[in-house]
């Protein structure tokens, strides 16, 4: 059993551009971990623009054949030998941000592995009631994650996954077949990819969530 604590403090002088280097914070974290759970704590304050923010952390597996960060990791999880679970929780200013729960398993043995994600996170939103007046509400939206990483032969591999969002009514789905050339490190792989979404949906940089997608593409590890 292990439990760390630290204290950190970090400041700059006015007129410094420094990418996540604030003003004048202050950070405390604590971790305890032990062979089968791992629990962590950051509470972070920006003194400067007097607000915080707490992150919280907790991961349960039954074998430690994978470290704790690479549990649910899209390239790692199929990895492991056994189920694991993990939920972590985001407060600004004492308030939820979001919670997200996370599970990995095998489901046959050395073939295939799953691995699922349910984030909810609240979204204050400002709105008209009946009498012009601006009140202000809250939105509470989901994000749903399934994938699995089926090892058909010891050359070919397939990953399908589906992601629901609440925002914008998105539905994607996707399948990724990959299959190993000769005993080298080039792969050829194919993907094909549906998103379903409302009309007129956006992503950040614009462009339209619905799309559907097939690519084949030949891959080099170096």
């Amino acid at each position: 059993d292990e439990l760390n604590v630290y204290a950190q403090y970090r400041g700059s002088q006015d007129g410094f551009d420094g990418d996540d280097w604030k003003k004048s914070e202050f950070k405390l974290g604590a971790t305890y971990t032990e062979t089968a759970l791992k629990v962590a704590g950051t509470f972070t304050m920006d003194l400067a623009a007097d607000s915080n923010t707490l992150k919280v952390e907790g991961y349960y597996r039954f074998s430690d054949t994978l470290g704790y960060d690479d549990l649910f990791d899209g390239d790692e999880y199929f990895n492991n030998d056994a189920p694991a679970a993990g939920l972590v929780a985001n407060l600004k200013d004492f308030g939820v941000q979001d919670v997200t729960l996370l599970v990995a398993s095998p489901v046959v043995e050395d073939m295939v592995w799953a691995r699922a994600d349910a984030k909810w996170a609240p979204v204050k939103t400002e709105e008209e009631d009946g009498e012009g007046e601006t009140v202000e509400t809250t939105k509470h939206t989901f994000e749903v994650g399934a994938y699995a990483y089926v090892k058909a032969t010891e050359k070919l591999t397939i990953e399908p996954s589906v992601i629901y969002k609440t925002e914008n009514s998105v539905i994607d789905l996707k399948g990724v077949a990959t299959y190993k050339i000769g005993a080298s490190d080039v792969a050829l792989t194919l993907t094909a990819q549906k998103v379903m979404a409302d009309e007129d949906a956006k992503d950040e940089e614009g462009d339209a969530i619905a799309k559907e997608v097939l690519k084949a593409a030949v891959e080099v590890k170096f």
